[in-house]
């Protein structure tokens, strides 16, 4: 039988903020890709990534004509938990970032090129053998 020690509350919190923070990039993935597809149906198709879904957002934000009230009553919704997840995931990265800053392990492993504080602290906060949860 293999022997574990107990972890501490800190040791069960940092891979917490990881997890929900992954939870919710991969939702915030999903609202932005069914955004995109709400819009491509009525003929609004914009570029791949941040500059695009910016675009798309101006588009249900802006006071014209060009959507239905119901469209954009409904796309606005869409909008806000897209905005309301980027806020939370920027929260959580701040939260990760600060808890680095105290890490004296996560501080020297983000002197490896490449390997930066989210990298670092998961690398941390992992170390004792658990597998990131997905």
């Amino acid at each position: 039988m293999r022997f574990v020690p107990v972890k501490s509350r800190e040791q069960q919190a940092v891979p917490m903020l990881h997890w929900a923070r992954d939870l919710l990039i991969r939702q915030r993935t999903m609202l932005i890709n069914a955004f995109r597809a709400h819009l491509a149906e009525i003929g609004y198709v914009a570029a791949v990534g941040r500059t695009g879904v910016a675009g798309l957002l101006e588009v249900v934000e802006a006071d014209d004509d060009r959507l239905s009230p119901h469209e954009r009553e409904t796309l606005s919704h869409l909008a806000g938990q897209i905005r309301d997840a980027a806020a939370r995931i920027t929260a959580l990265g701040k939260r990760i970032l600060a808890w680095h800053r105290s890490s004296e392990a996560s501080r020297r492993l983000e002197t490896i090129p490449g390997v930066g504080p989210i990298t670092a602290s998961v690398i941390v906060a992992f170390r004792l053998g658990l597998p990131p949860r997905r």
